[in-house]
């Protein structure tokens, strides 16, 4: 009966999937996209090797987070409904009650958090998601009164949902987008090898848990209770990890902040310039005006620093894609545009 009931819920979704679902081609918009980098500038930098994933913390602590997310499904799965039988005594009903829980929290809330993780960045918003989310299921190690189990489960998931759909976007933001498609696949393939890793850890755990007596007197609880604690922990320090290793790469948090302040300084130049032509054509002060004009060359200094950290963020830890790339003309043009009013003079 069952097996009917799944299979016939299987068929109303593939036949929902081929009448209702309107198929929308993306791959001609990606390409155009492409082509319109490339043939913006030479100076957009095309070659990108697959290496520099694990020279960027930020994107290896994604790799990690999402392979670790995918443990702690294998253990739910594996472990959870075991664990709520045999040590909590909870029905059928209760466990399906559980896990339901779960994982409605989580699909329900997820189109929530992606819109937060764009308005208010990526980092807050896995930070506390896989805190919440190791810390929910260490804690249900403790307890053991339905309701309780219930609200942990509902915390759970929503600490799910909220680092969930950010993960992935830290690909999206840090990887040069000629090569995004190949590093979305990586990303895809370590996040999902949890699902073959998460059974081989959970059983290690299971009997490395056999002679440990520190959770429950009772050794089969401690042995089905211990993968919980562990991976939770994981994901707990995880979150700190990205905490205090990651950088904020919300598109373009870094180079809009560069580039306020290249423009600043560029005013700041013109504005040395602007003394520097009355000293010699009102006072006829020839002095003062080489002391101003040297004045405006060590701000343009400045400024070339400036515009080197946002060739560097560009480049290197925040997403090189087309709004960031604006972002990186406008401060070239502002300083060719110093250079060569420096150079008429």
């Amino acid at each position: 009966g069952s097996f009917i009931f799944a299979l016939a819920i299987a068929g109303v979704a593939l036949i929902t999937g081929i009448f209702l679902l309107r198929k929308v081609e993306t791959i001609d918009l990606v390409k155009g996209t492409k082509q319109e980098i490339l043939l913006d500038s030479t100076k957009v930098e095309t070659r990108w090797s697959f290496r520099n994933i694990f020279k960027t913390p930020t994107l290896v602590l994604s790799y990690i987070g999402g392979h670790f997310s995918r443990i702690m499904d294998s253990i739910i799965v594996l472990l959870l409904p075991i664990l709520l039988a045999t040590t909590y005594g909870f029905n059928a009903l209760q466990i399906g009650a559980v896990a339901s829980v779960f994982t409605l929290s989580w699909a329900v809330a997820m189109p929530i958090t992606g819109r937060i993780s764009d308005r208010f960045g990526r980092k807050i918003p896995i930070v506390t998601g896989l805190i919440v989310e190791g810390a929910s299921f260490i804690l249900m190690i403790y307890v053991e009164s339905f309701t309780m189990v219930i609200l942990l489960a509902l915390t759970a998931g929503l600490g799910t949902a909220t680092y969930y759909p950010v993960l992935p976007s830290i690909t999206k933001d840090v990887v040069p987008i000629i090569k995004k498609e190949k590093s979305l696949g990586i990303y895809r393939m370590l996040l999902d090898t949890g699902y073959f890793t998460g059974p081989l850890i959970s059983i290690g755990l299971v009997y490395a848990a056999f002679n440990v007596n520190f959770l429950d007197s009772s050794p089969r609880a401690n042995m089905l209770k211990f993968p919980f604690l562990v991976i939770g922990i994981c994901l707990a320090l995880i979150g700190l990890g990205f905490a205090f290793l990651a950088i904020e790469t919300r598109p373009g948090w870094v180079q809009a902040s560069y580039s306020m302040k290249h423009a600043n300084k560029v005013l700041e130049v013109y504005n040395k310039l602007n003394e520097a032509f009355k000293d010699y054509l009102e006072k006829d002060d020839l002095e003062c005006c080489s002391q101003t004009m040297k004045e405006a060359k060590e701000l343009e200094r400045e400024a070339d620093i400036l515009v080197m950290k946002v060739t560097q963020a560009l480049y290197g830890n925040v997403r090189p894609v087309p709004d960031d790339y604006h972002f990186y003309k406008i401060t070239d043009i502002l300083d060719s545009s110093i250079g060569h009013s420096l150079k008429s003079l």
